[in-house]
């Protein structure tokens, strides 16, 4: 609730400035694999990348933060070193500016 009513009043004070609302998605890219090897998954947790994006306010609102809007399995991993990995990108935060 604190969180919309801080969006609101962000999307006031741009309507009263005449400036444009930006809408920005915050990501979090990481490889995930399957492996009990505890190492491969610091390995991968320490080589998440998050990033930031404004995006169009449709996409903003289709979303939801702890989404994973990707789940793309990495066939050369697979097809090279025999190991099944997939890339995550999810959303980790939205806010309007």
């Amino acid at each position: 609730m604190r969180n919309e009513v801080a969006e609101l009043e962000t999307k006031m004070n741009a309507y009263r400035s005449g400036r444009d609302v930006i809408y920005i998605v915050r990501f979090e890219i990481k490889q995930s694999t399957m492996t009990l090897d505890i190492m491969e998954h610091m390995k991968n947790d320490m080589n998440a990348v998050q990033i930031e994006i404004p995006v169009t306010k449709e996409f903003y609102n289709k979303v939801y933060v702890g989404q994973d809007i990707s789940n793309t399995t990495k066939m050369g991993s697979l097809m090279m070193d025999g190991d099944f990995s997939t890339l995550h990108v999810k959303v980790i935060n939205k806010r309007v500016e």
